[in-house]
């Protein structure tokens, strides 16, 4: 039985194959599942299917941890430019202010407004003390740490290269403007 709904590939041998993907009806190979390949310093990392989609509707927490490797690898394990503590849902969104200030956009998709997709939390929670970590450009230094939608300056303390710092109350969104001198 053929599983239309999967495209046949085949790995060409200057490719890495690092899974397979499995037909689990029929218990047959149906292709690679995952292919690295490096190029000059650029790394690519193929996955048949829609991991990042999927994981939008499970949240399932080896997904996740996957997706995460597969970051730090196609980032060569650099470090991370921003860090949260936060609860799952809660993301950012790092982007260059004016001046080459740093502005972290802070998410907290943490309730859903339609019932219709059978989701039945229907208010967005508040959240306390969710700690952001925004490393700190090389040559720079962080002079002020800003909560824009909070309008006030917060205390932040420097550790391991990232300016860190507590938002207090999170209630659906924080932009957090990290000035540099």
């Amino acid at each position: 039985m053929l599983d239309e709904r999967l495209a046949a590939v085949a790995s060409l041998n200057y490719f890495q194959q690092r899974e397979n993907c499995w037909n689990l009806g029929t218990d047959q190979v149906r292709g690679p599942a995952i292919i690295l390949n490096n190029v000059g310093k650029g790394r690519t990392i193929y996955i048949s299917g829609s991991l990042e989609a999927n994981y939008l509707y499970d949240r399932v927490k080896s997904t996740r941890q996957l997706l995460a490797s597969m970051v730090r690898y196609l980032g060569g394990n650099a470090p991370m430019p921003y860090t949260l503590q936060a609860p799952t849902g809660v993301y950012g969104v790092l982007r260059r202010a004016p001046k080459g200030d740093l502005a972290l956009w802070v998410l907290a998709n943490v309730g859903f407004k339609d019932a219709a997709v059978g989701r039945t939390r229907q208010e967005y929670l508040d959240l306390q003390n969710v700690e952001v970590g925004i490393r700190v450009p090389e040559g720079r230094q962080a002079k002020t740490m800003r909560l824009m939608r909070a309008d006030k300056v917060v205390p932040f303390r420097l550790e391991d290269g990232y300016a860190i710092a507590a938002i207090p109350n999170l209630h659906i969104a924080e932009v957090v403007h990290l000035e540099l001198a």
